[in-house]
């Protein structure tokens, strides 16, 4: 069989982040820890946990810190965000090497981010203006005011 070549599997040396972007996506993680916003999703599964058996999930900080993550790239299909958690060096780091399937990663948006998108969004938003030091009735000021 002159088609059939067999492969041998090798260690990739150049799998380590650089720097840089380590430090970008600790300093998001650390905003994002301040955000509040994982113990509002702690609590629901702690609630949600009392009612469920079987395997333990995700680390609900990692899966949520994925997924926004992936949708800042525009990455927004699951089995594109399943794909990036295999391949992306980045994502590979925020998840600790654990790869949640599209449909886990489904569930996680419909059963957690979607009930609370409000709330997510509002304690994301506070954070970014806490740490920019910016007033939100300015920015609420300026926001209106382009509009017209």
């Amino acid at each position: 069989m002159s088609y059939y070549n067999t492969r041998q599997s090798f260690f990739i040396l150049s799998s380590t982040i650089k720097v840089e972007e380590t430090e970008k996506i600790d300093k998001f993680l650390a905003l994002l820890d301040k955000s509040g916003v994982c113990d509002l999703l702690k609590e629901q599964m702690i609630y949600d946990d009392k009612n469920k058996g079987g395997k333990h999930g995700y680390n609900v900080y990692n899966m949520l810190v994925t997924i926004i993550y992936s949708f800042a790239f525009n990455k927004a299909s699951l089995r594109n965000i399943e794909d990036l958690c295999i391949y992306d060096l980045r994502l590979i780091y925020i998840m600790e090497n654990e790869t949640p399937t599209y449909k886990t990663i489904g569930n996680f948006i419909n059963e957690y981010i979607v009930p609370n998108r409000d709330k997510i969004f509002s304690l994301i938003t506070k954070a970014i203006f806490d740490d920019c030091n910016l007033k939100m009735d300015k920015a609420i000021y300026t926001f209106s005011n382009s509009r017209h």
